[in-house]
């Protein structure tokens, strides 16, 4: 079994990101790393940082959203448990 996952301790990837990347162009340096980085950013509303090990929250939200119609093909049956799943992990207080 898994520890809980402390969401507040969670650090802010993107915020870090954003930082690093002020640093290197304030001091005009590394533009590929730059590169990369701006890369990351523009990627940032498709990806959210998620616990490893799913809670009880996120399998019971995956479980609840296998409930369609037996027609489904699976690959529409998984996208949305994952999403379902994605919306019941925790979050850190003020973060959507």
């Amino acid at each position: 079994m898994t520890t809980p996952v402390d969401v507040q301790n969670v650090p802010d990837v993107w915020g870090i990101l954003e930082r690093a990347r002020e640093v290197l162009h304030w001091h005009k340096r590394d533009y590929d790393v730059l590169r990369d980085i701006d890369a990351a950013l523009a990627q940032r509303d498709r990806f959210v940082l998620v616990p490893r090990e799913p809670n009880s929250e996120m399998i019971n939200a995956a479980m609840g959203s296998m409930e369609s119609p037996s027609d489904d093909p699976f690959q529409i049956v998984f996208r949305n448990a994952y999403r379902a799943m994605l919306a019941a992990a925790p979050k850190p207080e003020g973060k959507p």
